[in-house]
């Protein structure tokens, strides 16, 4: 009596399909439902508007702001602000996040903002501090 050797495609093709359904069978809850897919955070666009602390509320252009947010504040984002003191950021989560901005001349300003109800787009103003002379 001859033995028949099987192909090791097959074989192979027989190993893939028992990995698959066991990793379709994971995708379900203990209960048997189809277990729940995570969609990606909603997005939110922020416009800030940068201005000094004068009578004026003159625009402070050329500020590094910068978006922190995640664990450790280890995720940003960084923009300069223009000759108007705009900044717009597009597509950030809507979490919460650590708003910095930092310019010649004045305080670094820093504050948190939970964008989480904040809708399709916010605008901030940030009035920043002019830094004083120490007294001579």
């Amino acid at each position: 009596m001859a033995t028949r050797r099987r192909s090791p495609v097959l074989a192979t093709l027989g190993v893939l399909a028992v990995v698959l359904l066991a990793g379709a069978a994971r995708a379900q809850e203990a209960d048997g439902t189809d277990a729940t897919i995570e969609t990606p955070d909603p997005r939110v666009t922020v416009r800030i508007n940068v201005v000094g602390d004068d009578d004026n509320d003159t625009p402070v252009g050329g500020a590094r702001v910068l978006v922190f947010w995640g664990d450790g504040d280890d995720e940003r984002r960084r923009r300069t602000t223009d000759s108007k003191g705009r900044a717009k950021f597009d597509s950030l989560p809507a979490v919460a996040v650590t708003l910095q901005v930092i310019a010649a001349h004045f305080e670094t300003f820093g504050k948190s903002y939970d964008l989480a109800d904040a809708g399709e787009e916010v605008a901030l103003t940030v009035t920043l501090k002019s830094e004083r002379p120490p007294d001579q």
